[in-house]
């Protein structure tokens, strides 16, 4: 019995280019945006053993590529020197040489290529912009709106799945960032259509949730931001507190009363954070590599199991609109980092520093919050999708002088259907499921997310009433053996009652 589905939904999932952009450079160039930006190009990507060609085997069909920042510029192109040259959507000529014809045939020769590989499809990285003459007046957004109505048909005409669209000089302008998703809603109604909040920068966090909350303008601007996004991205984090700092994006963006609309799907990307998409309903921006790894030695880097695990789980339960009911605990807990010193030190400058972040010990949509006992208590997150399956994940936490660690603890849980799949992720002493009927008479089934059978696993459980308790240790032993060398994932199955 295989409990995860053939059908894949659509579910925004993308791997993007960026941090393995940073890690192909060479030792001697600096490490800023410009040097990662000239990475970008076809041999990179499409050589053998490049980077597409040799990661997501098994699961490319489920994950967009995206090219990052770069594929439409010449290189040298710096940010703000040459602010202007970004926006084209053209696929930039000395960077990718093989593909001919006009841009569109370019583009289209770009997106065949990448799914040829097996990939859902391909994304790219876009200016909120188009590009501009040094001296040039600020946009006006009807005036520019042709152009985007132009770029739209083009990507359309181009076979392009995704848009993520970025920095740029009309970046903080609601309307305009509308604007071009109206012209993807009328020209390219296939193409998914990604924005950013405001209110979240630096990488640390403008606000910490539980003490701060947007400020009315930023509260609107949000607001108009869900309303026009397919998905609307947490944006960029340091790595050693990628949960600590998404998930506090998270919590300030449902406790702020997001609701999505009918113009656009209104989904969260939480970009790196695996398991928190999959316990949170959320999509993912997958950055990590088995072959390039983020900037910083990250231990999670590592960890590639968990993306398959999350990408074969939103097969299950696809990513779901914010709007709905959630929960956010008003424990905050505090993970904390010693960056080690670096000459020179380069953005964001925190090296030689000890930084600290708070954030939610808990959040949970559509369910109640999970109760979590623990000497170190990891983050949690639950969610119960609108088609009836249940999510908890317990996350990892940079905290008690560990990188990015999982710590077990004792988990219970309300709100799970009998009748529906429960996913579990991250590493557990025990996790006690109450369901909404008496679940003694069923028969237990797990599935590592990572393999393609079930097996049955009720003699290793404790059924009572509606309760059901499944050791620590025999969530590892389900997931135990499918790891690649150097892999240290925490474990992710599917459990079904039959």
């Amino acid at each position: 019995m295989n409990l995860i589905p053939d059908t894949i939904p659509e579910t925004g999932d993308y791997y993007c280019t960026w941090a393995a952009q940073a890690r192909v450079r060479p030792a001697e160039i600096p490490d800023d945006a410009l040097s990662v930006r000239d990475n970008m190009n076809e041999e990179m990507l499409f050589r053998e053993n490049g980077l597409l060609g040799s990661y997501f085997d098994g699961v490319r069909e489920d994950i967009i590529a995206l090219l990052d920042d770069g594929w439409d510029v010449p290189y040298g192109s710096a940010n703000p020197q040459n602010a202007g040259r970004f926006g084209s959507l053209e696929l930039d000529t000395e960077r990718f040489p093989s593909f001919k014809g006009d841009p569109t045939e370019r583009l289209k020769a770009l997106s065949d290529r990448i799914k040829s590989l097996g990939y859902k499809g391909a994304g790219l990285w876009i200016a909120c912009q188009r590009p501009f003459a040094d001296g040039d007046p600020i946009e006006n957004v009807e005036e520019s709106r042709r152009y985007w109505e132009d770029r739209a048909r083009r990507c359309h005409d181009a076979g392009i799945a995704y848009w993520k669209v970025d920095w740029g000089r009309m970046n903080g302008s609601a309307e305009y960032r509308g604007m071009m998703t109206d012209c993807v809603r009328r020209f390219a109604p296939g193409l998914a259509i990604e924005h950013m909040p405001t209110g979240i920068y630096p990488p640390f966090g403008k606000y910490v949730y539980g003490r701060d909350s947007f400020n009315a303008g930023e509260n609107e601007f949000n607001r108009r931001m869900i309303d026009c996004s397919d998905y609307l991205r947490t944006y960029d984090v340091l790595g050693e507190f990628v949960n600590a700092i998404t998930l506090n994006r998270v919590a300030l963006l449902l406790g702020s009363g997001l609701r999505a609309s009918e113009r656009a799907r209104g989904i969260l990307n939480i970009e790196d954070s695996m398991y928190l998409g999959a316990g949170l309903g959320c999509s993912v921006g997958v950055m990590r590599h088995n072959r390039f790894t983020p900037g910083r030695e990250r231990r999670d880097t590592t960890r590639y199991a968990e993306v398959v695990r999350t990408l074969k789980w939103h097969r299950i339960a696809p990513p779901f609109a914010v709007g709905g009911d959630f929960a956010i605990s008003d424990e905050l807990l505090c993970d904390e980092f010693a960056f080690p010193p670096k000459e020179p030190d380069s953005w964001p400058f925190v090296a030689g520093k000890t930084m600290r972040f708070e954030s939610p010990a808990a959040i949970s949509r559509g369910c109640p919050l999970p109760e979590v006992r623990a000497d170190v208590k990891p983050y949690a997150v639950a969610s119960k999708h609108p088609n009836g399956a249940y999510s908890i994940a317990l996350l990892c936490r940079t905290a008690g002088g560990k990188l990015l660690e999982y710590f077990p603890a004792e988990v219970r849980i309300t709100g799970a259907s009998a009748d529906r799949p429960v996913g579990i992720f991250g590493k557990y002493r025990s996790l006690t499921i109450e369901f909404d009927r008496p679940v003694e008479r069923l028969k237990v089934m797990a599935q590592d997310l990572c393999r393609d059978s079930a097996e049955d696993i009720t003699g290793a459980v404790s059924l009572s009433g509606c309760e059901l308790t499944i050791s620590g240790e025999v969530i590892d032993r389900v997931c135990a053996g499918a790891l690649r060398p150097g892999d240290d994932s925490a474990p992710g199955l599917v459990l079904k009652m039959i």
